[in-house]
């Protein structure tokens, strides 16, 4: 019986995602993919934080973080008081995210900002509502996902009403222990028939469509 491990070399995490090491190593480098460096030359990544990564929104497109970097800013000669913005080393702390993200979320929020010199301050006030709701407990896309399969469940399920999991492999271009994690963490129900473990085509189909809309697959 094959053991899924929770931490993953660079090679096991390129065969898991169907690229190739150098990828990984570029998503490292870009914190796209966490990972921690032990003695210099082993690499582990949690296979966690990559199943995560099926969960997270998509991304604000280059061109998007590209214009608030590069846009119009306010007339600076009108700031009287920096004590009204936020540094964007000050951001990352406050939000605990990197650079890039940062300017995301600050994109989607449409936050005013200015330039002092070559940095880029965000008004606070705008800022601090933004971390506010940053910080307020809400119910996922994946909490409601699990929620409607769950019924989903209570409802029956038969074989004629279901997807092999070959046949996903083939419908998400993912590796096959990437699937099981993506499906069991949003709760697809499924049945067994043999040895065979088949999901919910209502399920899958749903799930696929999402994946396609936001670019995962």
């Amino acid at each position: 019986m094959e053991v899924e491990k929770d931490f993953l070399s660079v090679a096991e995490t390129a065969v898991m995602l169907g690229c190739s090491k150098a990828a990984i190593y570029k998503m490292i480098k870009f914190e796209r993919l966490k990972s921690v460096n032990f003695l210099g030359n082993l690499i582990r990544i949690r296979r966690q934080d990559i199943l995560d990564k099926f969960d997270a929104p998509s991304p604000v497109p280059e061109n998007v973080i590209t214009k608030i970097k590069e846009g119009p800013l306010q007339d600076t000669q009108k700031v009287t008081d920096r004590a009204d913005f936020y540094g964007i080393e000050e951001l990352m702390l406050l939000f605990n995210k990197s650079r890039t993200a940062i300017y995301t979320a600050f994109a989607r929020a449409h936050v005013s900002k200015i330039k002092i010199g070559k940095e880029v301050y965000f008004e606070k006030k705008a800022s601090d509502k933004l971390l506010r709701k940053y910080r307020e407990p809400k119910q996922s896309d994946l909490e409601k996902e699990r929620l409607n399969n769950q019924k989903l469940s209570q409802q029956g399920l038969k074989a004629s009403q279901c997807y092999s999991i070959d046949e996903c492999v083939k419908m998400f271009g993912k590796d096959r222990s990437l699937l099981y994690g993506i499906f069991n963490r949003r709760l697809v129900p499924k049945i067994r028939d043999g040895h065979n473990v088949l999901l919910s085509k209502n399920a899958i189909d749903r799930l696929y469509k999402t994946f396609k809309k936001e670019g995962k697959i």
